[in-house]
């Protein structure tokens, strides 16, 4: 069975991202073997001083690493090895200020690594995880689309996708903050959206 990894960062009580995420849920979850990672309650480990040095001086030196090095870069490298393993990932957040919160970045630095999910050719760089497949779910308070110059979410989490080898699709319900006719018609054509992705991929 394939394997899916849903990651979430929906702390908010009664949060409409988490709606979206538990309904694709119930129609994958007899056809995939899930894990998850919520980024609200786990900490997300971030590349300061000592894990930045100790990664560019094993992935781009080249260079052994002490033991407390290696241990240093441990919780990062777990969240790239889930990645590694799974053959969709699930990516729900809400936009914090026209882009993905801070954690969700946090998440992207640990497992965008040279040699592990891209590298260098002489072409340029090569995404080294083609066939895998990721579904984003995004809400937003605004409304985006007849403003897109201020979402920067959308292209922003395409490319981080695209640049390690995925085939992305990004679903937004946007709105959800203007009227409650407005949210239920968002959440509503978000679903569908998110239905007809689901059934073509699984």
């Amino acid at each position: 069975m394939k394997k899916t990894l849903v990651v979430s960062y929906t702390p908010r009580e009664g949060s409409n991202t988490k709606k979206l995420l538990d309904h694709v849920i119930q129609i994958i979850k007899d056809k995939t073997d899930i894990t998850y990672l919520d980024l609200a309650k786990k900490p997300v480990p971030m590349f300061l001083e000592n894990e930045l040095n100790a990664y560019v001086k094993r992935n781009f030196g080249g260079q052994d690493l002490s033991k407390e090095e290696e241990k240093i870069l441990e919780p990062i490298d777990a969240l790239c090895q889930q990645v590694l393993e799974a053959d969709y990932v699930i990516l729900a957040y809400p936009i914090y200020n026209f882009t993905f919160p801070g954690p969700v970045k946090c998440w992207f630095d640990a497992i965008i690594q040279s040699g592990k999910t891209f590298q260098y050719t002489e072409t340029g760089f090569e995404g080294l995880l083609k066939g895998k497949k990721a579904i984003v779910i995004t809400t937003s308070g605004g409304e985006y689309e007849s403003n897109s110059a201020w979402d920067f979410s959308t292209p922003l989490v395409q490319g981080e996708f695209s640049f390690i080898g995925f085939e992305t699709k990004v679903v937004s319900a946007g709105g959800m903050s203007m009227s409650s006719e407005k949210t239920k018609e968002s959440l509503e054509s978000a679903q569908e959206k998110l239905e007809k992705i689901v059934n073509h991929w699984y």
